[in-house]
């Protein structure tokens, strides 16, 4: 667009100079018609070209100083013309782009913080709804998640370890049960403290007020840039680990997964009431929260109540919408069937780790016994047990005891001796366990009278 002084600077001339461009012409308009009629001068010859170019530039002069007369009103008009059309096209088209530019920012502002009050409001939700489930599961259910397997495999091991046979071979089906219940405890170990699962947001558009004011958003954003955030529900928090869910809405369909796959194979007790807190958030739910988030934003903008307190209250609102039990239902006879197989799991490795102490206690006892008495003592608890896997444990660890090489020193010496001496004994009273190829390997190392 020209600037607005384009004409006066490069079409007209004020007065002043006006009046000295004519004086200016007029002045040079006499000098070249000075002399014009003094005598005859030859066409052709030099004095006449001359006085033709002065004649020619006089009547130039005249000519450009008419023309500037005639056209410089039109020409001026014309150049305004074309600057009003130009100024009318870009004003604008430049208040456009500032419209455009304040309404983006607009929009930015206020979805940004209906988003992190949204986030902050699904927390709360999944966080009731979570408790509420847990408190609606069957009463087995319940206790079974109070059962710490990890310290009872622990005490197991411990156990296992003390034997002379190792368990692989004396009782290989225990050991692959014990095993697969330590697989399951590294797994869990090898997560780290804190694992947060993240649920997306998705792609779906915030609602905009028709009256909100530029000023307004701006305030939203400023107070939701300084609420600190409040988007995690805690989901499991045991063995030392925790698994969050981290929510920017309630979460969809991949949140969910990520969240059922990770559950399921470090802690599947716990997957009943992720699959039921699946059902819950649905879509209805989802709705529900989301006519919440404007007026909790409003409240954000007006700074007139506490922001955390409103969001606590529109949470219970929410969650009292649901039919907890009727959910919970669905996933009752999942929850029984993994309750009973936690206690199972709890009763047989209490029952090995039991099985595993007498065992190794009895061993103990035999092949180092602080006296007469309680070898005598051990040998009757081997004789006197109804358990055949026990007694087939200790005869297995007393025959590895006295047929290993061992250290030749006086105390691997001893135990083989008295290993010696429990399997003869054994043998003698009866013991089926005890085979005549027993007998005769223990004969030369306890010196045993034959018979």
């Amino acid at each position: 667009m020209p600037e607005p002084d384009f004409v006066d600077t490069w079409v007209t001339l004020e007065e002043g100079p006006m009046l000295l461009a004519l004086v200016g012409v007029w002045l040079l308009t006499c000098l070249l018609f000075a002399g014009r009629g003094r005598g005859t001068v030859p066409a052709g010859s030099a004095a006449g070209r001359l006085r033709r170019m002065r004649y020619g530039l006089a009547r130039g002069l005249n000519w450009v100083a008419k023309a500037y007369g005639r056209w410089v009103g039109p020409v001026a008009a014309t150049v305004a013309t074309v600057a009003s059309f130009t100024f009318l096209t870009t004003v604008p088209s430049a208040l456009g782009t500032q419209l455009r530019l304040q309404a983006v920012a607009r929009t930015d502002d206020y979805t940004f913080a209906a988003e992190k009050i949204e986030a902050d409001l699904a927390a709360q939700v999944v966080s009731e709804l979570y408790g509420q489930i847990k408190e609606e599961m069957p009463p087995d259910y319940q206790q079974a998640l109070t059962i710490r397997l990890p310290a009872q495999v622990v005490r197991t091991r411990q156990q296992a370890d003390r034997l002379v046979v190792p368990l692989k071979e004396s009782d290989p089906a225990a050991a692959r049960r014990l095993a697969r219940e330590e697989s399951r405890i590294q797994q869990v170990r090898d997560l780290p403290d804190r694992s947060v699962v993240d649920a997306p947001r998705g792609s779906d558009p915030v609602d905009i007020p028709t009256d909100l004011t530029a000023g307004q958003a701006a305030a939203a954003r400023e107070q939701a840039e300084a609420k600190p955030p409040d988007n995690h529900a805690e989901i499991i928090n045991d063995s030392g680990k925790e698994i969050l869910l981290q929510l920017e809405k309630v979460a969809s369909e991949p949140g969910w997964s990520g969240l059922q796959d990770l559950v399921g194979s470090r802690f599947p007790l716990a997957a009943p009431m992720i699959d039921a807190l699946a059902d819950a958030c649905d879509k209805q739910l989802q709705e529900v929260l989301r006519r919440k988030v404007p007026a909790l934003v409003q409240q954000l903008m007006d700074k007139t109540t506490d922001i955390r307190s409103s969001i606590a209250a529109a949470a219970k609102d929410i969650v009292a919408s649901v039919d907890v039990p009727r959910v919970v239902g669905d996933h009752v006879t999942d929850a029984a069937r993994l309750a009973a197989d936690r206690q199972a799991t709890l009763a047989y490795l209490d029952g090995l780790e039991d099985r595993l102490k007498r065992r190794a206690d009895i061993v103990d006892g035999l092949i180092r016994p602080t006296d007469d008495a309680e070898f005598g003592r051990n040998l009757n608890r081997v004789l006197g047990s109804s358990d055949k896997p026990l007694q087939t444990g200790v005869v297995d660890d007393l025959r590895r005891t006295m047929l290993n090489p061992g250290s030749p020193n006086r105390n691997a010496t001893i135990v083989k001796h008295n290993a010696a001496v429990a399997i003869h004994s054994l043998g003698v009273r009866g013991l089926p366990m005890i085979t005549k190829a027993d007998i005769r390997a223990a004969l030369p190392l306890c010196g045993c009278p034959r018979g």
